[in-house]
């Protein structure tokens, strides 16, 4: 009795477990994510344009469609270090999404490639203004409230945090920002975010660790 109640708890756990992964691993077919790329992108590069020729804000929140209940007052990571919702600039698409604006940085071109500056070494006309961009995938966007809320004023993008770390993201990179005429800017990449990271760690002008958490956005940021 005592062997199969304890072969039944174990079937158990693993059968909840399968459920929780699948929760927040979707397996999509390919038709699926056709359906939503063509949907978000019909639906998001129109605004992107009325906003910019209105001269918006372009802030919006991003939150976890999992962890709903964590808005507005909770903001504590997860395990990976992600924080159920923070705030980014959406700016535009590409062909597979939206790209968003984590924040902006110097780099230096050293004859290795890009690092990032040190202000207190390096000279102002070798810098070059960067923006960290992030891409979310359309088939990760749920839902998009563009009026916000009663707490942030921010529209508020709904993902399925499951890219890698559990992060609504598929890639990273530093990029300059330009503008199609009377339209919305978009990004012209510089480098790859992991080989700048290399690149600083070589020459000393990595940030610390809990700097490289550019995804978590604390509560305070929105007031900016």
């Amino acid at each position: 009795m005592l062997e199969w109640f304890t072969v039944g708890f174990a079937y158990s756990l693993l059968k909840d477990g399968f459920a929780w992964l699948r929760g927040r691993r979707r397996r999509l077919t390919p038709i699926q994510v056709l359906e939503l790329r063509q949907k978000w992108k019909k639906e998001i590069e129109p605004i992107l344009w009325e906003r910019t020729g209105k001269k918006l804000r372009m802030d919006v929140i991003i939150r976890d469609v999992q962890r709903l209940d964590k808005y507005p007052e909770d903001t504590e990571p997860n395990r990976h270090g992600i924080s159920a919702w923070f705030k980014v600039g959406l700016t535009c698409t590409y062909h597979n999404g939206i790209e968003v604006n984590l924040g902006w940085h110097s780099l230096v071109k050293e004859d290795y490639g890009w690092r990032l500056a040190d202000f207190h070494k390096d000279g102002k006309d070798r810098m070059m203004t960067v923006a960290l961009v992030a891409t979310i995938p359309y088939e990760r966007i749920e839902k998009i409230d563009w009026t916000g809320d009663t707490f942030y004023g921010n529209s508020q993008v709904y993902c399925h945090f499951d890219g890698k770390n559990g992060m609504p993201y598929e890639d990273f990179f530093f990029a300059t920002q330009e503008q199609n005429p009377g339209g919305p800017y978009f990004y012209l990449k510089v480098a790859d975010e992991e080989v700048v990271r290399k690149n600083s760690e070589r020459a000393g002008t990595a940030w610390p660790k809990r700097k490289r958490q550019w995804f978590r956005k604390k509560k305070e940021d929105l007031s900016e």
